[in-house]
């Protein structure tokens, strides 16, 4: 693995069936070109890739973006993409945005949130307003 993917908030290391990509912190556009460079690096490599978002505490836009594509590179060489360990906060998030069903893990796609529940508070509030 290249010494430039393993920064800040971001790693890349073998694992057992694969790679498996590390992410810390908040995870915001600043990062969403180092998570960018691992995630072509992990293209490169062979096996199923693993996000760790264990230690993940905020999930932006641009990264959820990157992810998308790195899974939709992946399937189209036979390979997936598993996203574990994400707090509730990062699930919540990625189901708001439209990405529960291709990121999250298997306990949690099999709860399924509704989705006037993932909305997030100032929009539900907002419609309650409205609707008065």
């Amino acid at each position: 693995m290249s010494a430039d993917v393993d920064s800040p908030g971001v790693s890349l290391a073998q694992s057992g069936t694969g790679l498996v990509l590390a992410l810390r912190g908040d995870l915001n556009l600043e990062l969403a070109h180092r998570i960018h460079d691992a995630a072509l690096e992990g293209l490169q490599a062979s096996g199923n890739l693993i996000v760790d978002c264990s230690a993940a505490t905020y999930v932006g836009g641009p990264v959820a973006q990157v992810l998308l594509a790195l899974e939709r590179a992946l399937q189209q060489v036979g390979r997936s993409l598993e996203i574990r360990g994400a707090s509730e906060d990062v699930r919540r998030y990625l189901g708001w945005a439209g990405l529960q069903s291709h990121f999250v893990d298997a306990e949690v796609q099999a709860k399924e949130l509704p989705r006037s529940s993932t909305a997030p508070a100032k929009r539900r509030r907002a419609r309650r307003k409205s609707a008065l």
